[in-house]
């Protein structure tokens, strides 16, 4: 035959393209959504960009628990331009306030108090050894009343 004008004419269905074959390796998460169909289909979870993240160590916001100790260091950071008196009791009151928030009994905090009352911060060793011990609490992972004792 010499070309496809001499090719017999048969009269029969359109070719389809064979059946879909499920390859094998790691099926996709979640199908490719049309335009049309909606964006979010649960009612009350919320975005990505609108959603308030909360640090899982001290509950508050603005950092998670990897960087919780970077936002303790930050802070100390920012507290050393200040002036010596200033400085320190700025540190005693956020660190007080912050080990509130740290998961820890209220044991520890109670006894932290009293140990806060009977120091006298008059001069630069006690407010240097009430600073190393307020960081030592905050920075520690674990608080527990034996901690407590010991760094006493």
């Amino acid at each position: 035959v010499k070309s496809c004008m001499f090719w017999p004419h048969i009269r029969l269905d359109p070719l389809e393209p064979p059946p879909f074959k499920i390859m094998p390796g790691r099926p996709t998460e979640m199908r490719r959504k049309d335009q049309l169909e909606p964006k979010r289909l649960k009612v009350g979870k919320l975005n990505r960009t609108r959603r308030i993240m909360t640090c899982a160590k001290c509950g508050s916001t603005g950092h998670n628990k990897r960087g919780f100790k970077e936002v303790v260091l930050l802070c100390l950071y920012v507290s050393l331009s200040l002036d010596i008196k200033t400085m320190f009791h700025q540190i005693f009151y956020s660190y007080i306030l912050k080990i509130c928030f740290i998961k820890c009994s209220l044991c520890v905090y109670i006894e932290f108090l009293c140990f806060i009352m009977q120091t006298s911060v008059n001069n630069m060793f006690d407010y240097a050894y009430l600073f190393n011990f307020c960081f030592f609490i905050v920075t520690v992972e674990n608080v527990s009343i034996d901690h407590v004792k010991e760094a006493m």
